[in-house]
């Protein structure tokens, strides 16, 4: 249940991602259990794979999201879209 409202917390304050005290507290504000978080973090357990996942699309020229790629890299949509749109894009690929 924290989950999602640390989700929506978190879209709400997109200029704090940055800074891991305010995350942190966005966590606690939506129901986190703050002993358990700061044990997750403190453990570093997933830095690995957030580094090497970032690094990756980093590589391929990901650098955003959301980011939509329609059958290849170079079609892509970055942003938000509603579903006319991105309907209108997947079409128009499938039509390729």
């Amino acid at each position: 249940e924290a989950f999602w409202k640390y989700h929506d917390l978190a879209f709400e304050n997109q200029a704090d991602t940055g800074d891991l005290e305010k995350m942190k507290a966005l966590a606690k504000q939506a129901g986190a259990d703050e002993a358990k978080l700061n044990a997750c973090l403190d453990s570093k357990k997933f830095d690995s794979r957030l580094t090497s996942e970032a690094a990756l699309g980093s590589a391929i020229g990901l650098n955003g999201t959301p980011l939509f790629l329609i059958n290849s890299l170079d079609n892509r949509l970055e942003g938000a879209y509603g579903y006319a749109d991105l309907k209108k894009a997947v079409d128009a690929a499938a039509a390729k």
